[in-house]
């Protein structure tokens, strides 16, 4: 079982303490890049969609509209995108499970180039 499958365990709702950084940080199982170009991250996403025990998370270097960071992992063959919503000093996890690769790549590029998700009310905390 991945990483952050066990992420998707019911229990309490945990808190995270907000850190602070210089740039963006992508990272997985394989290894973390500071200041990825887009070719890094499109070439870890390939790597997740091909690994069902593979992740990807994007860091960007403070919260911009209260959104820190975003991950994901296979579960059931399908892409699940995890935010990580920053309030008051402490972060939260809310999900969405995509359709396709597709909608999790469109999610992770704007995301790298905007600091920005769509339809951030479509995600649901998540019980672990």
């Amino acid at each position: 079982m991945g990483f952050l499958k066990n992420l998707f365990k019911k229990h309490a709702e945990p808190e995270f303490t907000a850190v602070k950084g210089e740039a963006f940080t992508l990272e997985n199982q394989n290894g973390r890049i500071e200041d990825p170009a887009k070719s890094d991250l499109a070439e870890y996403l390939q790597r997740l969609f091909g690994d069902p025990d593979q992740f990807v998370t994007l860091t960007q270097p403070k919260a911009v509209n209260g959104i820190r960071f975003m991950q994901a992992c296979l579960v059931n063959g399908k892409p699940v995108v995890q935010l990580g919503l920053e309030e008051g000093g402490k972060t939260r996890l809310v999900e969405k499970t995509c359709a396709s690769n597709a909608e999790c790549e469109d999610i992770f590029y704007l995301f790298y180039e905007y600091s920005s998700v769509k339809d951030v009310r479509d995600y649901t905390p998540v019980q672990f």
